[in-house]
């Protein structure tokens, strides 16, 4: 019977019945919004010399690969064989193609086939990122030489916010710099991007209606801003960051007085007090933010931290994701690209908690049941069940059961029921219901949301 068939057979009792949801309505009103786009993850663009058909052959491969890690979340998804040979053949995948000039810039636009790129990496047992992706902004604060501090902004170009732009680009993620307008003056000052404090920095944020911020300084890595101490070895550091947690922002903001005054310590002291005293109190600061031990849990990102040493340049960031807050440093000769490793450190966790995970196949895909109430119209049952559908990580969806205005829903999956569950998250469309405190309701119970 079809999903149609189904709601016409039912549609009488839920039309009689339509008190029968026992949902909180008020709960809704209450949930945050989630900021969300949908990333054409299939369309490849690469910067060119000219027209010519040896360069748009080699810009096809680029074009593909960089498709594939979109797709994919992973920068090393080209090493695998079967992507390899698709690489090395990308005709057989190329849907269309163009030229675009801008400013003066050529680039080579390709579109591909998504489902048979999505076939690939399923066959070859690679993992899968579905084209909706949070978006996140940037609160950056550069040190020039001269030691003035600037915050960069949406309306610059320059060797930094092209390289955050890029790269997001390159990696299917949205990113956003601040206006740097009235609002935004009135609300943060470059002293609180500095000192990356996680209350001032998502206060500023609420405008923009984002879940994820990264605030960061870029500064010039001399003895007298950073002591001179041993570097740790690459093991260590990978071991204490594989083995540390999420902190609680509200910790965090609970000693925000005694972090600003550790931050105006240090300013005086760079001044030419002594270095041990120097790293005391820089210590201090980087333990109320989170120990300093970077969030990024992929392979990949931490492959890039252990190769970073003391350098010309560094780069401080916190990552803040609700309640819960990150921090760490970042060394390099070149700023540019320092800025590029974060971002695609940052687009790498993303997709360690998004994407599907391979192991699950078609034929042993894992199953779940969930309610979805306020489901009041036919519409909007059709519609529930093509959105359930449109997700990456559901194979198959019917629905299995009807009573008022709740449907139960049978999905079957790809990846696990926590997969569902964060992708569900990116978007506002299904909301868990609540009980009275606020905490979502035991089992998969999900409300509707127009």
């Amino acid at each position: 019977m079809s999903l149609i068939q189904s709601v016409r057979h039912h549609v009488r009792l839920f039309l009689s019945s339509l008190s029968a949801c026992c949902v909180c309505l008020t709960a809704l009103a209450s949930l945050p919004v989630s900021a969300t786009v949908q990333i054409e993850t299939h369309v490849g663009q690469v910067q060119v010399e000219n027209q010519s058909q040896s360069i748009q052959q080699q810009a096809s491969r680029e074009a593909l690969k960089q498709v594939l890690v979109k797709m994919s979340g992973t920068t090393t998804v080209s090493e695998n064989a079967g992507v390899s040979a698709a690489v090395r053949s990308p005709g057989q995948y190329l849907r269309s193609y163009r030229f675009d000039d801008r400013k003066g810039q050529l680039y080579y636009i390709a579109e591909f086939d998504q489902q048979a790129l999505l076939s690939l990496l399923r066959r070859e047992g690679l993992p899968v990122w579905g084209n909706r992706r949070p978006e996140t902004i940037v609160w950056l604060a550069v040190e020039k030489d001269n030691g003035q501090r600037t915050i960069v902004e949406e309306n610059q170009s320059n060797a930094v916010s092209n390289a955050i732009r890029d790269t997001a680009q390159s990696r299917g993620i949205r990113v956003s710099l601040p206006l740097m307008d009235l609002t935004d003056n009135q609300a943060i000052a470059v002293y609180d991007i500095w000192g990356r404090f996680p209350q001032a920095l998502s206060k500023a944020s609420s405008r923009y209606g984002v879940d994820y911020i990264i605030g960061a300084r870029l500064y010039k890595n001399t003895s007298a801003a950073i002591p001179d101490l041993p570097e740790p070895d690459a093991e260590t550091l990978l071991s204490e960051a594989l083995g540390e947690g999420w902190s609680s922002q509200n910790e965090t903001i609970q000693e925000q007085t005694e972090t600003r005054v550790g931050a105006q310590e240090v300013e005086i002291l760079s001044l030419g007090a002594t270095t041990n005293v120097q790293y005391q109190v820089a210590e201090q600061q980087s333990q109320s933010l989170a120990d300093n031990i970077m969030p990024f849990s992929t392979a990949e990102f931490e492959t890039m931290m252990a190769e970073q040493g003391e350098g010309e340049y560094a780069l401080d960031w916190v990552f803040i994701r609700g309640n819960d807050v990150k921090s760490g440093s970042l060394y390099g000769d070149d700023k540019g690209r320092l800025v590029q490793l974060l971002i695609d450190g940052y687009a790498s966790y993303l997709a360690d908690i998004f994407s599907i995970k391979p192991g699950q196949s078609t034929q042993n895909a894992s199953k779940v049941k969930i309610s979805v109430a306020n489901l009041d119209s036919l519409e909007n049952y059709v519609m529930a069940q093509r959105y359930l559908a449109s997700l990456s990580v559901v194979e198959h969806v019917s629905l299995s059961a009807q009573s008022g205005s709740v449907g139960t829903f049978e999905l079957s999956l790809l990846g696990s029921a926590q997969d569902l569950v964060n992708t569900m998250s990116l978007e506002n469309r299904l909301q868990p219901v609540r009980d009275a405190f606020g905490q979502p309701v035991q089992g998969y119970n999900f409300y509707w949301n127009e």
